[in-house]
């Protein structure tokens, strides 16, 4: 029986099978051979296969259709980032996907078709990113990388399936204490910051609220409510390709938060304010350049060396001063549900992860103080 076709010549093929809605289009000719090649596609509903259809008559007509049995690990890697990636992520989130796909994923993989890559292959990969002494993060995040981009081909029929579901992350015993500053250097450090004022108030104002450099950076005083003693962080900063931009968002929707202002940061906003010049600064940022433009992240990683040397205390990098304010927060005892939320982690496993360390410590001294046996008890 003679498949019901369902549009012109040209246009491709859709017909229901015994339990798929299938559709096909001609996507070249078998040079050997000389018949045409068709490409099948299937769906629960002839919307959803009308839809696949059109799609890949589109990419076949402008030149950017992948023939399956052809497209390679580094090609597909690249094309997944710039299709199906790019417009979920920002420009500055985008330049670390990119030169992460680029160096793990498509230069290792270069030229090996999809088709052929196995889970013996992705296995080895991963074992010999170990022997890198690689960090374990760094290791997991590039797995995780490229199980999305088979993940992917596998939903579009590029793979029958995902070589990456059975690997196994060899564990790697290379933790690093966080490097955190202790309160006799912090006391230095903020000394430094206040004699040198124009990026250490920057420095000062991340160490007393647990900021993110790029939240602080996009601060405006729209944001600053001096009535309430409130901070709302709902944007951040970062650097695309050199020059800085103000992303309308923040790094993740629990980013977009209010803070409650300490008298101290709220003395150094104040002192702000008051030197600001509102015709030359036209963003209206809290933190800004001489010349009024946004401060570049990159510069403040370059100055806090020049601070930390001026004090005479270890060197940390910026991120370092986050850390700072949540072990100091810890130590005195702060609710970690409300310190998970203050610093704008997604959930509360995301804060006991990090600061497990330092949670494990507080308990053990808080422990040691307590003595709950009576002076009269005998063993």
């Amino acid at each position: 029986m003679a498949k019901p076709k369902t549009r012109g010549n040209g246009e491709g093929t859709i017909y229901k099978g015994k339990k798929y809605w299938v559709a096909q289009i001609t996507v070249g000719r078998d040079f050997k051979t000389g018949k045409l090649k068709r490409k099948s596609f299937y769906a629960k509903t002839k919307k959803e296969v009308a839809e696949k259809m059109i799609k890949a008559r589109y990419e076949l007509n402008n030149g950017c259709y992948i023939e399956p049995s052809s497209i390679t690990v580094d090609r597909w890697a690249m094309y997944w980032l710039d299709n199906f990636k790019k417009p979920e992520i920002q420009d500055s989130t985008y330049e670390r996907y990119k030169n992460l796909v680029e160096t793990r994923i498509a230069k290792p993989f270069y030229n090996i078709k999809l088709k052929d890559l196995t889970a013996f292959m992705i296995q080895e990969y991963i074992n010999s990113l170990c022997e890198e002494n690689l960090r374990q993060r760094y290791i997991k995040n590039i797995c995780k990388k490229l199980s999305a981009i088979l993940n992917k081909a596998e939903e579009l029929e590029l793979i029958k399936k995902n070589p990456c579901k059975n690997m196994v992350i060899p564990k790697l015993d290379n933790s690093k204490a966080m490097n955190v500053f202790t309160r006799q250097e912090q006391e230095r450090f903020v000394k430094i910051c206040f004699e040198k004022f124009e990026y250490g108030r920057i420095f000062i104002f991340l160490i007393g609220t647990g900021c993110r450099v790029g939240e602080a950076l996009a601060l405006t005083w729209d944001d600053i409510d001096f009535n309430y003693d409130f901070i709302s962080i709902n944007k951040t900063a970062a650097e695309v390709y050199g020059d800085s931009v103000i992303h309308k968002k923040t790094k993740t929707a629990s980013g977009r938060r209010k803070l409650p202002i300490s008298p101290t940061i709220k003395d150094i906003l104040e002192r702000i304010k008051k030197e600001d010049d509102k015709n030359k600064n036209k963003l209206r940022l809290v933190f800004t350049s001489c010349d009024y433009k946004i401060i570049k992240a990159s510069l403040l990683r370059s100055k806090i060396k020049e601070y930390c040397e001026f004090a005479g205390v270890s060197r940390i990098n910026i991120h370092a001063l986050r850390h700072t304010f949540a072990t100091r927060a810890i130590e005195q005892d702060i609710n970690v549900k409300v310190l998970s939320e203050i610093l704008g982690h997604k959930d509360i496993s995301v804060t006991l992860n990090t600061y497990a360390h330092i949670l494990d410590e507080v308990k053990k001294e808080k422990l040691l103080k307590i003595d709950i046996f009576k002076k009269t008890d005998s063993f």
